[in-house]
């Protein structure tokens, strides 16, 4: 579940986990959250982890917040890769 700014919350049998935003300055919102479910499908059906998954489609809803426009402020591969290399990822926080 996306929570905009306040970032996402992730529910797996294991448990839930609230994932804090990517702080940035956001300048549009528009596609944020459409960008955040494509990333997190992407990886999710790559084999990639849940927490994983979540760090790379919160990173990708970051990206598309500081962009104005929907489809052409969702960000490439490339793009997504450099801002996760270069942003240390918020910590999860349990919350059962």
């Amino acid at each position: 579940m996306t929570l905009a700014a306040a970032g996402a919350v992730l529910a797996t049998p294991e448990g839930v986990w609230h994932f804090p935003a990517f702080p940035v300055y956001a300048v549009d919102s528009t596609a944020a959250g459409d960008a955040f479910n494509g990333v997190l499908a992407a990886r999710l059906a790559q084999g990639e982890g849940p927490a994983d998954a979540m760090r790379w489609a919160s990173a990708a809803a970051a990206i598309t917040c500081t962009r104005r426009g929907a489809q052409e402020a969702i960000p490439d591969l490339a793009a997504i890769e450099a801002f996760v290399a270069s942003h240390p990822s918020p910590t999860p926080i349990p919350l059962s």
